[in-house]
């Protein structure tokens, strides 16, 4: 099966038409602002192409995220845009305390950083999805791995300290023995969809070898034969030296799936089970130069192409689907 990307008739210019009437006077006053000084003779306002703002990007998507940064830099050089990398743990703290005014992220919220919300009466924040990635288990392309059958049976192996690789039906069978599971720290989002995705929030019990970087971790996979290497399908999508493990599970209807091809086309359908949406999350909730960049983020035509040509799935395009015979 192969996608057909049928782009939305979208891009920036198209939606700041769309809200011509509704932003006429806003964007007259800050056209008017724009032009005056205040009393120290600053120019304080931004409007939605200029200005300065810094955002904070997590490290597993930083790489990825790379060229539609770029993109927006050139489209818009009025805008002065500091880019930081971090950990996806300090992008939703600088978020939460309001340090940062956009967080690029590929998880939802922890459980703690919830339980602080409500504690606190912070409201959810605005978020802008730019596509659907997936968190995968990958091996060197030579080895004889190709699939689990049973998504049960590998949370078990996680979460039982008694249960052995050996136990999770793989195909073919006896092809890994004893393998060593390689990823990112456990500060990153790699590790928090592990924990919600694959353990169910159980507690992971067997033991994983962290590593400071994405990078790092195809180093060391790529380097050992016995090593699974746990992070994103953009991490890896034509990187000749990986393969993704198929992995089989239940829906939420109950019915069987059996492991797929990692795909972009599966990624539509739902037939694998670890999807992963990337976010921008918003600090304020409205319509100011953050706002603009993440629509430009989540819905530019060119940059939602991008995400497909990247093997991804877009977040604002209508996909159809095309049965090859």
């Amino acid at each position: 099966m192969r996608i057909n990307f049928e782009k939305r008739n979208f891009s920036l210019g198209a939606i700041m038409k769309s809200y011509t009437i509704l932003l006429l006077m806003p964007l007259f006053l800050l056209a008017s602002c724009g032009e005056s000084q205040d009393q120290s003779g600053q120019v304080p306002q931004e409007t939605m192409n200029s200005g300065s703002f810094t955002v904070y990007c997590e490290s597993g998507i930083s790489a990825l995220l790379e060229s539609p940064l770029a993109n927006y830099q050139k489209d818009y050089p009025n805008v002065k845009l500091t880019i930081k990398t971090v950990n996806s743990r300090q992008a939703m703290s600088f978020l939460l305390s309001g340090q940062a005014r956009v967080a690029l992220i590929a998880r939802d919220y922890l459980h703690d950083e919830d339980s602080l919300m409500k504690v606190y009466k912070v409201t959810p924040h605005q978020r802008m999805k730019m596509c659907d990635d997936a968190l995968v288990f990958f091996v060197k392309e030579d080895n004889p791995i190709k699939r689990i059958l049973d998504d049960n049976q590998l949370r078990d192996y996680f979460t039982n300290r008694n249960a052995k690789f050996s136990d999770v039906n793989i195909e073919p069978k006896n092809s890994l023995e004893k393998p060593e599971f390689i990823i990112q720290s456990h500060l990153s989002s790699e590790y928090a969809n592990l924990d919600k995705m694959v353990a169910k929030g159980k507690k992971i019990e067997i033991p994983l070898k962290f590593m400071s970087s994405p990078d790092s971790v195809k180093n060391y996979v790529a380097e050992h034969s016995n090593a699974i290497g746990i992070g994103y399908l953009s991490q890896i999508w034509k990187d000749i030296r990986f393969k993704a493990i198929d992995i089989g599970f239940h829906d939420s209807s109950g019915a069987y799936i059996y492991p797929q091809i990692v795909h972009q086309g599966n990624i539509v359908q739902k037939k694998y089970p670890y999807i992963v949406p990337i976010y921008a999350y918003m600090l304020e909730d409205r319509r100011n130069l953050p706002w603009w960049f993440g629509i430009y983020l989540s819905k530019e035509g060119k940059i939602q192409k991008y995400f497909l040509d990247a093997g991804l799935v877009p977040g604002y395009a209508i996909i159809k689907g095309i049965q090859e015979e």
